[in-house]
C-alpha cells in the first residue's frame, strides 16, 4: 500500500462513523473499524468481497442501494435510510451517504455508514404513542400544531385556535412565519433550517407571535420531526403560552441572556483526552466546562465528571483504547467550573496523539433534550393519569361502530371490563328514542368528518340498570376519511333524575301558585270590599301629600262627589291648623302615626273633629314612598262631650245652692223661735209695722 493508501486508511480510522470503500464493480477495498463494528465482519472478511453481493442489506435495501449508485453516477443520490443485517443477522437502520473518491489512483465511491437504529425505534415508539394519543389531542387543554415542510400549518386543535385567536380555517394552510412576531422570524427560521437542511437534532425554543388582536404572546415548543412513511412530511408541537411567566423572569433572563445566547448557538465540543489529562480542548468546549485553556492541564479530566458517572466513564475510556467493543455513543453528566450539573452525549474513537494513544471525543450538550425528554414522559403519564383516572370513560371506535379501545372506568358505570364491551356500541343502549338522535349525530360526523354537538344517551349496564351519560366525540380523520371516532362519557344519571325531580316539583309549584293566585285572587274581593263599605275614611298620600286614594266614606266625609275630584286637593287643603297636616307628613315619613286628634274643613265649610293613624308604604328597596291610614270621625262625640261639660257644670251651681240654703236655714229657724217666745211672753209688745215685716220676712227665709 502506498503511503497516500497510509494516510487514507488514517483517515477513515479517525471517522466516528462506519466507512467501506469500493470500486465501480463493486469490489470493497477499504473499510474502518468502525465498520467492522457495525457490520459484525472481519476487516479480512470484507476486503476484496463483493460488496453489492454482500448480504449487509435487506432485499429492499440492496434495491435501494443499486438505485443510489445508479442516481450517484449522474450526479443526483444524497443521504438514505436503509436497514441492514449485521455477520450476527441482527438488524440494524443505518444512514447512508456515498461520495465519488480516488483511491490509489483510480476511481471509487465511500459509504458512510451511520447507525440510527435507536433513533429508528424511538420513531416507531413515537408512531405508536403518537396513535395512542391522538385522540386526546382534539380535546387537550394545550396547543398542538402540526406544518409541513414549507412551514405551512397543516392542522392546529381548538385550543391552537383560542391562543392565536383565530378560527382553525384561518390558520390551517397559512405559514407559520406568518404569526411569528417580526423579531423572532429570523430565529425561528433558522431553528427550522438547521434542522432540514443540517439534519440537527429539534430543540425547545422561546419565541412572540402576534394574535389576531394585536396582542403579543410569549410561547414556548420543542417541534419534533412528523415522520410519514419513514420520511420527514413536516414538523408537530405541543405549544405552551408562557407569556405570564416570561413577565416575572424579565429580570432574570436579561442577565442571563449573554449566557444562554452562548449555550443556544454552541456548536460540537472537541476534546482529547491523554494521560487522564484534557490535552486539547476547542472553545466550545471551554465554554462548556467554563475553565480557561490555561486551567485544563491543571487537572485530571475525571475533575469535570460527574461523582456518579466518573467509574463509567474511566472504564469506557480504557476499554477505548484497549479496542474493546462498546457502545460508541452514550451519555453522561459534567459538572462545570460553577458546578453546574451538564448532560453530555459522547462520540468517542481512539486514536493518536504525538505518538501516543488517546481519544478524541465529539461532545454535545444534551442537558435540553434531557430536560425535555422527562418533561415529555411526564406529559405522557399525566396524560396516561387523566386518562386511567378521570371519572369520564373514554373510548374509541370505527366506522362501524365497533369499540375498539375503552378505558378502565367502564367497570364503574357500566359494570363490564373494557375487553367484555368490544362490540357495536349501539348494543349497549336501551330502547329509549332519545338514542336515535346519538346515532345519527355519529353517523354525521363520521361521514362529514367534522365534530357534532355533544348528546345525551340511556345506556344499560351490566345489571341492566338504566345508565345516563353525556357523549363528547370527535371524529379522526386521514387521507379526507374517518377512521376513528373517539369520545368520552361523562356519567349523568344523577343529574337526569335530579331533572326529573324538578320538572315533577316544577309542576306541582305551578298548581300551588295557580290555588294560591285564586285565593288572593279571593281574598283581594273581600278587601276590595271592606274596603269600600268600611264606615271610616282609608286613604293613600303621596309623600308631597297629594292624595293618592281613598274609599267612599272618606270621600264623603270631606264634602266631596268622587274620587278623581278629591286627587286634585293635598290633604293640607282640608286642615284647619296646617301645622297638623305638616306633622303628620313628617311623622308618618319615618314611623306610624298614632290617634292624632285634628279638625278638618269640608268643601261646605263645615268643620268636623277627626282622629287620623298612618304609617309610611314602603317600596321593594325599603324607599318610603308614601303614607296609609285611617280617619275617624268624631265630630258627634266631641259634641256630647261638650254637652256633658255644661250638664255637669249646672249641676255643680245646684248644689253650691243647696248647701248655702241650708246652712242660713238653721240660724233664722232660731232667730224667728226666739221671736215667736218674746211675743208670747210679751204680749204688750208694741206690733207696729217695722216689727211685723220683719217677722214676715224671717219666718218666710226660715221655711224656705
Amino acid at each position: 500500500m502506498t503511503e497516500a493508501g497510509e494516510d487514507f486508511r488514517g483517515f477513515l480510522g479517525l471517522l466516528p462513523d462506519a466507512a467501506i470503500v469500493f470500486d465501480s464493480k463493486g469490489e470493497i477495498l477499504e473499510v474502518n473499524r468502525a465498520a467492522e463494528r457495525l457490520s459484525g465482519y472481519e476487516r479480512q472478511d470484507l476486503i476484496g468481497a463483493d460488496f453489492k453481493g454482500l448480504k449487509l442489506f435487506t432485499r429492499q435495501g440492496r434495491k435501494l442501494l443499486k438505485d443510489t449508485l445508479d442516481r450517484r453516477a449522474k450526479g443526483e443520490a444524497g443521504a438514505f435510510e436503509v436497514e441492514m443485517w449485521t455477520a450476527e443477522e441482527k438488524s440494524a437502520w443505518v444512514e447512508a451517504n456515498t461520495s465519488q473518491i480516488e483511491y490509489e489512483g483510480k476511481p471509487a465511491v465511500m459509504m458512510t455508514l451511520r447507525d440510527v437504529t435507536s433513533w429508528k425505534e424511538a420513531e416507531d415508539r413515537r408512531k405508536v404513542s403518537e396513535q395512542r394519543f391522538r385522540s386526546l389531542v382534539e380535546h387537550a387543554g394545550v396547543p398542538v400544531g402540526t406544518t409541513d415542510l414549507r412551514g405551512r400549518f397543516t392542522y392546529v386543535n381548538n385550543a391552537m385556535a383560542d391562543l392565536m385567536g383565530y378560527s382553525i380555517d384561518e390558520i390551517v394552510g397559512q405559514p407559520f412565519r406568518r404569526f411569528v412576531h417580526p423579531d423572532d422570524r429570523t430565529k425561528v427560521m433558522r431553528l427550522f433550517f438547521n434542522i432540514i437542511l443540517l439534519r440537527r437534532e429539534p430543540r425547545a425554543f422561546e419565541f412572540r407571535v402576534i394574535r389576531k388582536d394585536g396582542a403579543i404572546r410569549h410561547l414556548w415548543s420543542k417541534p419534533t420531526r412528523l415522520i410519514v412513511d419513514g420520511k420527514t412530511a413536516g414538523f408537530q408541537a405541543i405549544i405552551v403560552d408562557v407569556t405570564g411567566r416570561k413577565r416575572t423572569e424579565e429580570a432574570f433572563l436579561e442577565s442571563e441572556k449573554k449566557y444562554r445566547l452562548l449555550i443556544e448557538n454552541a456548536n460540537e465540543a472537541i476534546v482529547v483526552a491523554q494521560d487522564d489529562i484534557l490535552k486539547f480542548a476547542n472553545s466550545k468546549a471551554i465554554e462548556i466546562i467554563g475553565y480557561s485553556i490555561e486551567e485544563l492541564p491543571s487537572r485530571p479530566f475525571t475533575g469535570f465528571i460527574h461523582p456518579e458517572d466518573r467509574e463509567m466513564v474511566v472504564k469506557n475510556y480504557l476499554r477505548r483504547l484497549k479496542g474493546e467493543r462498546f457502545p460508541q455513543v452514550y451519555s453522561f453528566r459534567v459538572v462545570d467550573k460553577n458546578g453546574k450539573v451538564k448532560w453530555m452525549e459522547i462520540n468517542a474513537v481512539a486514536f493518536t496523539w504525538e505518538n501516543r494513544p488517546a481519544t478524541l471525543n465529539f461532545l454535545n450538550d444534551i442537558t435540553e433534550r434531557k430536560r425535555m425528554e422527562d418533561a415529555l414522559r411526564e406529559s405522557e403519564e399525566k396524560l396516561r393519569n387523566i386518562v386511567e383516572h378521570s371519572t369520564n370513560m373514554f373510548y374509541s371506535h370505527n366506522s362501524d361502530h365497533i369499540l375498539t379501545y375503552v378505558s378502565p372506568q367502564s367497570r364503574g358505570l357500566l359494570g363490564y371490563e373494557p375487553e367484555e364491551i368490544m362490540v357495536r356500541w349501539t348494543d349497549l343502549v336501551t330502547d329509549n328514542p332519545i338514542n336515535k338522535r346519538g346515532f345519527e349525530l355519529t353517523q354525521k360526523a363520521i361521514e362529514t368528518g367534522k365534530p357534532q354537538m355533544p348528546y345525551e344517551l340511556e345506556l344499560a349496564d351490566k345489571q341492566g340498570r338504566k345508565v345516563w351519560v353525556e357523549v363528547h366525540e370527535a371524529p379522526i380523520v386521514r387521507d379526507d376519511k374517518t377512521v376513528a371516532v373517539v369520545g368520552a362519557l361523562t356519567d349523568i344519571t344523577d343529574r337526569k333524575k335530579m331533572e326529573d325531580d324538578l320538572r315533577r316539583y316544577s309542576v306541582h309549584l305551578e298548581e300551588l301558585v295557580e290555588a294560591r293566585t285564586s285565593e288572593l285572587g279571593k281574598s283581594e274581593q273581600e278587601l276590595r270590599r271592606i274596603y269600600d263599605s268600611s264606615m271610616n275614611a282609608i286613604y293613600t298620600l303621596h309623600l308631597t301629600g297629594q292624595i293618592a286614594d281613598m274609599n267612599p266614606a272618606g270621600i264623603n266625609m270631606l264634602g266631596l262627589d268622587s274620587l278623581n275630584e278629591l286627587k286634585k286637593f293635598k290633604l293640607l287643603d282640608f286642615c284647619m291648623n296646617p301645622e297638623d297636616g305638616a306633622q303628620i307628613l313628617k311623622r308618618g315619613y319615618k314611623g306610624p302615626v298614632k290617634d292624632h286628634e285634628m279638625q278638618f274643613r269640608r268643601r261646605d265649610g263645615r268643620i268636623i273633629d277627626v282622629i287620623l293613624n298612618g304609617y309610611p308604604v314602603k317600596d321593594e328597596t325599603g324607599e318610603t314612598v308614601g303614607i296609609r291610614g285611617a280617619i275617624i270621625d268624631i265630630t258627634e262625640r266631641k259634641e256630647l262631650e261638650r254637652r256633658l261639660i255644661a250638664a255637669e257644670k249646672m249641676a255643680a251651681v245646684g248644689e253650691t245652692t243647696a248647701m248655702v240654703g241650708h246652712d242660713l236655714r238653721n240660724p233664722l229657724q232660731a232667730i224667728v223661735g226666739a221671736l215667736y217666745a218674746a211675743r208670747k211672753r210679751h204680749e204688750t209688745l208694741p206690733k207696729g209695722p217695722v216689727f211685723m215685716r220683719s217677722w214676715r220676712r224671717l219666718n218666710i227665709k226660715s221655711s224656705t
